[in-house]
């Protein structure tokens, strides 16, 4: 979960700049010393549905197939409200609000069994609402469910098409290969140096926006 308030304390009484880097949170407030660095969950949300809806698909689904925090939660926002203002069927894969398929997951637990577990959970909800595309939090859980879709004779990219949040070099060796998005995480390092060296002011809150990396998993409709 999010630092504990007695850690934000100290970390408010040291005589120099503290970062949090690549957060999986947002915070009502921080310290006067204390940076948040974290990706634009929400705009990346957004950025994967119009992908979507330029490659013309009307109907998909989002796989959360990680822990509860303000990436999945923004990430699942800014999709939703691209899918509404494209009078796009929306379905989350996973999460209770939006479907009575859920699978559970903890920080421990593996992204890659929940994927295949979510996946495979939710073949008949893919089948009958003719979701023609999918949106999966992280590379190791694109590909377990990609294998699921195989396994149970569906065809990605031309029944079913895939983009993982997240990237990964061994996306691009799988068969298909999967498009996905990128962070630029050098750069969100390169800043948290700079804040800590003096060379940057405090950043309250920084997000960084990701890029679609184009593979072959996404057909157009």
């Amino acid at each position: 979960d999010r630092l504990e308030p007695e850690l934000i304390e100290l970390l408010s009484k040291l005589p120099c700049p503290a970062v949090i880097l690549d957060s999986y949170f947002h915070y009502d407030s921080l310290p006067g010393n204390v940076s948040l660095l974290m990706p634009d969950a929400k705009t990346n949300g957004r950025n994967c549905v119009e992908y979507f809806h330029a490659a013309g698909h009307r109907s998909i689904g989002f796989v959360r197939s990680a822990p509860d925090g303000s990436i999945p939660q923004q990430m699942i926002a800014g999709a939703l409200e691209a899918a509404e203002e494209r009078d796009m069927e929306f379905i989350c894969c996973g999460i209770m609000e939006f479907t009575v398929l859920s699978c559970a997951i903890k920080s421990w637990e593996s992204n890659c069994d929940a994927g295949r577990n979510i996946t495979r959970n939710s073949l008949d909800i893919i089948r009958s609402r003719q979701i023609t595309g999918l949106i999966y939090i992280g590379p190791s859980s694109t590909i377990a469910g990609r294998r699921v879709l195989w396994e149970n004779g569906i065809r990605v990219p031309d029944e079913v098409s895939l983009l993982s949040h997240g990237n990964d070099s061994l996306l691009g060796d799988c068969i298909p290969a999967l498009t996905s998005t990128k962070t630029d995480f050098t750069a969100m390092s390169r800043d948290a140096l700079d804040i800590v060296a003096g060379g940057l002011p405090r950043q309250e809150l920084r997000l960084y926006p990701a890029e679609i990396i184009e593979r072959e998993s996404i057909a157009s409709r």
